[in-house]
């Protein structure tokens, strides 16, 4: 039986890898075409990597539907499956950050008033079977657009995993209790709040990282309007995990790229739509950073930003046991 990854990459120097997310790529997923009304469209991105094998995850609201759903592409694009998000009358998912096996979704009913945070295996993957979804919840008596997930290592060489909601400009930190370092979100009796106060922005998507150090960290992504575009931002979070307060670290503005007609619209990549980090070392972070919608071909443009040096073409191909090379990051073109 395959053991399950129940832990993420701690970061070196988090503020500094921040500041060094010069390099940029694009690509895109291959997905579905859906006749979208304009009230549905992407809502959250985020990479997995974990005894399941690697890949993305979107999530995309469908107006007509009483489920959201999610869509899952390999490290190449290639679409894997698309997948309802098992929450009826809930069909407007947010953002996602996944940590190893699992996946973290934040899902609202269609007026905003009521939301879960629901948690994903994704280990049935590996044998062509749908994510699983685990019997841990988190309701919530408003909306909510986004949603981190991280765990972090306690003195006692135990861990508790951290579960940051966000909507309309408010958080709430939440904390589990502790579990042994093996164990994964399955095992979590309780949910602690523990705060959740830094910052005004609305953010459209957020992920969590922790410093090698123990910090925790969040980044939140927004856009702003500009014009009739958007201008893109990310920014980064010192938390007090006991508290939940935070404070500024860091800001960065990101220049992205869509379609190539010169007219901001679907194809168009903004934070507005769907972006999150990922960690795959503790010396690499990447963000990805979605367009509005699928055009009428299946593809979804996306943008990804990372900390390698510019001289380097393309990050090399991560290798794990029973994972051919091609199945690592995929390079820019």
């Amino acid at each position: 039986m395959t053991r399950r990854k129940t832990t993420t990459p701690k970061v070196k120097n988090v503020e500094e890898k921040f500041r060094q997310l010069t390099r940029k790529g694009k690509k895109t997923l291959d997905g579905d075409f859906i006749p979208f009304p304009i009230e549905s469209h992407v809502q959250g991105i985020t990479w997995f990597s974990g005894s399941a094998g690697d890949g993305y995850i979107v999530t995309h609201n469908d107006q007509g539907a009483s489920n959201g759903f999610m869509i899952v592409c390999a490290p190449d694009g290639q679409k894997i499956g698309r997948f309802a998000i098992e929450k009826e009358d809930y069909n407007h998912p947010g953002g996602l950050q996944s940590l190893g096996d699992y996946v973290a979704i934040a899902v609202e009913n269609s007026d905003y008033s009521s939301s879960f945070v629901v948690f994903y295996d994704l280990t049935p993957l590996s044998t062509g079977g749908p994510p699983k979804m685990l019997d841990l919840l988190i309701s919530r008596p408003s909306g909510t657009g986004c949603v981190g997930f991280v765990d972090m290592a306690t003195p006692e060489n135990k861990k508790v995993f951290y579960v940051l909601a966000h909507s309309n400009g408010a958080n709430q930190l939440y904390r589990s209790d502790e579990v042994e370092p093996d164990q994964g979100p399955e095992s979590i009796g309780h949910l602690t709040k523990v705060g959740g106060v830094f910052g005004t922005s609305k953010f459209q998507g957020l992920s969590l990282v922790v410093g090698e150090n123990g910090q925790l960290y969040v980044i939140g992504f927004h856009s702003t309007s500009k014009g009739l575009s958007y201008a893109d931002w990310a920014d980064l979070y010192r938390i007090d995990p006991t508290l939940g307060i935070g404070l500024i670290a860091g800001r960065l503005e990101l220049t992205l790229e869509g379609g190539s007609d010169g007219v901001d619209d679907w194809e168009d990549v903004h934070c507005r739509w769907g972006a999150g980090l990922f960690v795959s070392s503790p010396d690499k972070i990447s963000l990805d950073v979605t367009a509005r919608n699928y055009d009428m071909d299946g593809k979804l443009n996306i943008n990804w930003v990372d900390n390698l040096p510019s001289m380097m073409i393309s990050p090399p191909p991560v290798e794990r046991p029973g994972i051919a090379p091609e199945r690592g990051r995929p390079a820019p073109y």
